[in-house]
């Protein structure tokens, strides 16, 4: 409503200012005093422009004809101004200056040193607008998760492909890009178009992001817009949707994740801007919407399985072009990516078209298979999954939700039909031999803890086992991951006196979590194995708080200084008088916060009577640059006193807790 009654009021300004002109017979002199500038005036009007008739009214209108020419120098500025604001309001907002291109767009940054490299060589780019957007957004978003023994969550390297051409999706994925760049777990973004991805031989992301845009309709308004558009994304570890049939492995270090986020963008946009500035606001606020849908996922995948850290070069493969098969040589397929990863020298994906019927092409590539020495690992109605010495390669075709979500463009630009696209997934694995090499180096390194642990289930030499148990054993740092990588160990050795004592240590440590119940299954399923079920629902007493590093509070006369590493826990407890025992666990955590000033946060978690509660604390940079936060423990505090908490930063990712006792 207020769209109509402002362009109808624009309207009838615009016409009545038009009537003036054309019965005005003399004017301010900007080429002359009559027809020069009555044309150069009609000129402006031909652009329904806002702004251009604001200038009519100062310079056409405000200031009147001079009627005599004794003092030419303010009429001479008043003509020069007059074109300048004429010319500066057409060229911002009438006439395209560098048009509209498409094309790749990749983001590296060097956290160290904190900088960012455009590779895509873009420029800078004006694009100015006056402008009003409403909208309204619908979002659904599923996540489905499979996970191995301590897996972590990698998100570090993101590809975005998007599979429609159109422009203002176009627009909102490059701002959906810069958004993620920013979250401070995000080392490199890069951006393409399905028929432009040059992820050919390189090593491939951690996160593939597929886009497209479905159902899009416009309306052009008069100085505004309205559109109603349906916007897809995929979140995933694998470049298509994880299928049940597809690659099981669940012994690597990341969980395979599928994040599915559909969004109902409608909007109105009224004002003008420039034919650069085209869809600005609208993208946008899809992009804001995306973002908010994805890093929602992604924060929450990092908050239950944490994230998995820098990796040594040594554990990455080296490329290897993929066979060649009768059966992908056709036109119309489609190599989706291909390139080196962890464990792997190849990991190829293509996408092609055939007409018969599943079970009869199936049959056909299974019988060229075997004529090239592969052998049948499984078959059904709807896949083939063979094997090649450390070759492997699943052949399926995709279900036609999946096939409309990672539409394709062929070579030939003919879309690929959505119901009948196969899926060929090959992957050139290392050999065990070569595998077991690098988890030889993997402990004998200077690694930490947490990456030992990701690899549990990859080391599979006995002595491999004994190494790291001793490694996690030697630790100083308690922690859940650890001892319940120990109670396993003991459990494997037939010793379940020292397994029932290291799950009761690992059951402490579950307080000292942010997740709720954490490895909750796995601890019953450890008591079971340990042939006391009743282990799993235990109490824990002080001795077993005391065992794994948490501090009596009321055991601290005035004042404790300690010193911790980021995410080293500091851990305390408080006896009550009902016999139950309340946790408190503070740790210096990364801020996940996109833009974040302070690199740091409090994260404090406390738990007691079966109620858990966490908060964080951002501090602030202090006089000397360094962080430093100060707050209080009012769950340890008591009525005669207070205590009170700083921590600051030393450097290095080091930092000191300073504990105070103050009397009320």
């Amino acid at each position: 409503m207020l769209w109509y009654v402002l362009n109808g009021l624009y309207l009838v300004i615009w016409s009545a200012l038009l009537i003036y002109c054309l019965n005005q017979r003399r004017f301010y002199p900007i080429i002359g005093h009559k027809w020069g500038t009555k044309i150069f005036w009609l000129f402006t009007f031909v652009f329904f422009n806002p702004l251009l008739s604001l200038v009519y009214i100062i310079f056409g209108i405000a200031l009147r004809p001079a009627k005599n020419d004794d003092n030419p120098k303010p009429v001479r500025l008043g003509s020069v101004l007059a074109v300048l604001c004429t010319g500066i309001v057409l060229v911002l907002f009438e006439i395209p200056i560098g048009g509209y291109e498409r094309r790749s767009f990749v983001i590296l940054s060097d956290a160290k040193a904190d900088k960012t490299d455009d590779l895509s060589g873009s420029n800078f780019r004006f694009e100015p607008y006056i402008g009003y957007l409403k909208s309204s957004n619908k979002a659904q978003t599923y996540c489905s998760v499979s996970d191995g023994t301590d897996a972590r969550t990698s998100i570090g390297d993101i590809l975005i492909i998007s599979n429609d051409s159109n422009h203002l999706l176009d627009r909102a994925v490059r701002e959906f890009q810069k958004s993620l760049f920013r979250l401070p777990y995000v080392n490199k973004v890069a951006y393409y178009s399905s028929d432009n991805c040059t992820v050919q031989g390189a090593a491939l992301p951690d996160v593939y992001i597929t886009i497209n845009m479905p159902q899009f309709s416009e309306k052009e308004l008069f100085h505004g817009r309205s559109i109603n558009a349906t916007i897809k994304c995929r979140a995933g570890s694998s470049m298509v949707k994880n299928q049940s049939y597809s690659f099981e492995d669940r012994s690597g270090p990341t969980i395979k994740f599928d994040i599915e986020s559909e969004i109902n963008h409608v909007s109105t946009m009224m004002g003008i801007e420039s034919p650069q500035a085209k869809y600005k606001l609208e993208a946008n606020n899809i992009a804001s919407e995306l973002t908010k849908a994805i890093t929602k996922q992604f924060e929450d995948l990092l908050n239950k399985y944490g994230r998995l850290p820098q990796l040594p070069e040594m554990l990455y493969g080296t490329y290897r072009q993929p066979p060649e098969f009768t059966f992908i040589q056709d036109s119309n397929v489609r190599q989706m990516i291909s390139g080196s990863g962890l464990l792997k020298d190849n990991d190829t994906i293509w996408q092609f078209i055939d007409e018969r019927r599943t079970e009869d092409a199936l049959n056909a590539y299974c019988d060229e298979l075997k004529s090239l020495g592969w052998t049948l690992d499984d078959q059904d109605q709807e896949y083939i999954r063979m094997r090649n010495g450390n070759e492997r390669i699943c052949i399926y075709r995709q279900r036609r939700r999946e096939a409309d979500a990672n539409m394709i463009v062929s070579g030939d630009t003919r879309k690929i039909k959505a119901e009948v696209p196969m899926i060929a997934h090959y992957q050139l694995c290392w050999t065990e031999e070569r595998k077991q090499e690098a988890m030889d180096k993997l402990l004998s390194g200077d690694v930490e803890i947490k990456t030992l642990l990701a690899f549990e289930k990859s080391f599979h030499d006995p002595q491999q086992h004994d190494r790291l148990y001793s490694i996690i054993e030697q630790d100083p740092t308690p922690s859940l991951q650890g001892y319940l990588m120990q109670t396993r160990y003991l459990v494997d050795h037939n010793e379940p006196e020292k397994g029932r004592q290291m799950l009761m240590l690992a059951k402490a440590m579950q307080n000292a979590e942010k997740q709720d119940d954490i490895k909750a299954q796995e601890i019953e399923n450890l008591a079971e194995k340990l042939g006391d079920e009743s282990l799993a629902e235990a109490v824990i007493g002080e001795e077993i708080f005391r065992k794994t590093g948490y501090i009596n509070i009321d055991e601290i006369d005035k004042q404790m200084v300690e010193e911790r590493g980021l995410d080293e826990p500091l851990l305390f407890y408080k006896p009550l008088e009902d016999g139950d025992i309340q946790t408190v666990a503070l740790r210096i955590i990364n801020s996940r916060e996109p833009l974040h000033v302070v690199s740091y946060r409090l994260l404090a978690v406390e738990k007691h009577r079966g109620i858990s509660n966490s908060s964080e604390k951002d501090g602030m940079l202090g006089a000397d640059g360094s962080w430093v936060v100060k707050t209080d423990l009012y769950s340890m505090s008591g009525e005669k006193k207070t205590v009170s908490l700083k921590v600051e930063s030393l450097g290095d990712e080091r930092f000191r807790f300073v504990v105070n006792k103050i009397k009320n």
